[in-house]
Formats: structure tokens, C-alpha cells, sequence
């Protein structure tokens, strides 16, 4: 009899920890789903999901929720707050050997960084999130973003030589990937950095990035790229 009822106790506990476990990964999953749609419903949930993996130290868990936390601070344009909970996701992802989070966090430290103008620490933060996620193919969206974050800081110092090799290193990933919202992107920045000095350029670039914004329906970054090329045209 003692045997049985100690086997029950056990198992209903077991069964608590699954429940409290189900709870934190699903509100994570609402985060993910509302990231880039709703941020105000995104934030609830993870809010909610980074509260439930501290309290059940789930740390795996946590490592993604404290991210989703300073990523959403990111978007509401928190910087503080955001860097906050990147060095603490950062400290989360380490333990638990979670790369993805950690090039993601030191991407997101970067970003801050160059919005400081501090662009050595920025440069620092980039270059450690590359480091990460290029030992991961799954991570390839990410080392790409982060190169052409890189390529930014290059432009904006005059660097034209850097620019393009991080430019170019970007797309070799994203074309290897089939990664074409990407491509536009960088495309349309390659075309922005031959604006003032090379028209064929900067419309081969800025036209390849139009074209593949129409064909993957990329309405919302139409505009830029016919704005662009308008400033071409009056710049030449």
C-alpha cells in the first residue's frame, strides 16, 4: 500500500512539471507567431513565458524567453531595457550551449551599439555573432543579417573596400540559402552605396532587389526602392 501511494505522489508531481513546462513553451510560441505582426501581443506572452521558466528554472527555456524579452524592448525602442535582457539571455544561452540565442542577443548588442555611434563596440558585437552562428548552416540567416549590419558600419565610415566584401559575403550566403527577402535587402543596399557614384550600378542592384520583392509580395519595401531609384535618376 505504501509502495502505491508513493508511486502516485510522484507521479502527479512529474505531471505538474510537464503542466508548467507546456505552459511556458506555449506562451513562447504565441511570442513567436506575433513577433512581427503584434508586438504589444508578443510581449505579453513572452513577458508571461520568461516569468514561468525563472520561477521553474527552466534555463533552456529562459535563454529564449529573456531573448524574445529584449528583442521586444528592441522594437519598442527601449535600448536600455533591451540590453539588460541580451546580456542576460546571453549569459542564459552560454550555459546551456544555445548558439542560435547567443548570435542572435550579440546581433541585437550590436545594433545598439551603432545606434550610440560607438561603432568599434558595435563592430565587436557583430563580429562575436558571426563567430556563433557561422558554426551552424541552420544559423545562416543570421551570420548573414549580421554581415550586412557590418557592411552598414562601413558605409557610414566611408569604407567602400569593406563595404562591398561584407555586402558580397552576405549574398553568397543568402543565395546558397534561397533566403530572397534577404537578397532584396542587401541588394538594395549595395544599389544605395554606388547612389553617388556609379548610376548602372545602382540601378542593376535596386532593379534586382525591386524584382524580387514583387515576386515574394514584399509590398511593404516596395516604396524605398522606387524612392531609390528616383534619387538615382536625380542624382545623375
Amino acid at each position: 500500500i505504501k509502495f502505491y501511494i508513493l508511486f502516485t505522489f510522484s507521479t502527479f508531481v512529474f505531471g505538474k512539471n510537464q503542466l508548467a513546462e507546456v505552459k511556458e513553451v506555449e506562451y513562447y510560441k504565441i511570442y513567436k507567431r506575433y513577433s512581427d505582426s503584434d508586438l504589444d501581443k508578443a510581449y505579453k506572452a513572452i513577458e508571461i513565458s520568461y516569468n514561468l521558466s525563472k520561477k521553474n528554472k527552466n534555463t533552456k527555456l529562459l535563454a529564449k524567453a529573456t531573448y524574445g524579452l529584449g528583442y521586444c524592448y528592441y522594437l519598442y525602442e527601449k535600448d536600455s531595457l533591451s540590453e539588460v535582457y541580451m546580456d542576460e539571455a546571453s549569459n542564459y544561452a552560454k550555459k546551456v550551449n544555445d548558439i542560435e540565442t547567443l548570435s542572435k542577443a550579440l546581433n541585437i548588442k550590436g545594433s545598439l551599439y551603432n545606434y550610440k555611434n560607438q561603432k568599434k563596440k558595435a563592430l565587436k558585437y557583430f563580429h562575436e555573432s558571426v563567430k556563433y552562428s557561422s558554426k551552424d548552416v541552420k544559423l545562416s540567416n543570421n551570420t548573414a543579417d549580421v554581415l550586412s549590419n557590418i557592411a552598414n558600419i562601413y558605409v557610414t565610415e566611408n569604407d567602400t573596400i569593406n563595404a562591398l566584401r561584407y555586402y558580397h559575403d552576405a549574398i553568397k550566403i543568402q543565395k546558397k540559402n534561397k533566403q530572397k527577402k534577404s537578397i532584396s535587402n542587401t541588394y538594395n543596399s549595395l544599389g544605395v552605396l554606388y547612389m553617388n557614384s556609379d548610376q548602372d550600378s545602382a540601378l542593376y542592384y535596386i532593379n534586382n532587389a525591386l524584382v524580387l520583392s514583387k515576386k515574394n509580395k514584399l509590398e511593404n519595401k516596395l516604396v524605398n526602392k522606387y524612392l531609390n531609384i528616383g534619387i538615382i535618376y536625380l542624382n545623375f
